[in-house]
């Protein structure tokens, strides 16, 4: 498959232009995608940094890990 970024240079306003069937022709879009979300830690102290996705992870508190150790510790609960 072969694939072509549009960009915003369609012959109308919010449209694209593609001559070509064996092409996919992806859009571009100028959308502010920055999340924003908040971490609330144990002692209450609260973090604002960007966010992956605007969802909620979890309803009940979940452990903080350091990223290098998430394999060892995943190993773990596996065995369980």
């Amino acid at each position: 498959m072969t694939v072509n970024a549009a960009g915003n240079d369609g012959p109308l306003l919010s449209s694209i232009k593609n001559y070509a069937p064996w092409i996919l022709t992806v859009a571009a879009s100028d959308t502010d995608r920055r999340i924003v979300d908040k971490l609330v830690l144990g002692n209450y102290k609260e973090h604002v940094g960007n966010a992956i996705n605007p969802f909620f992870s979890s309803v009940k508190p979940v452990p903080l890990v350091y990223g290098k150790e998430l394999q060892v510790l995943a190993l773990k609960l596996k065995k369980r």
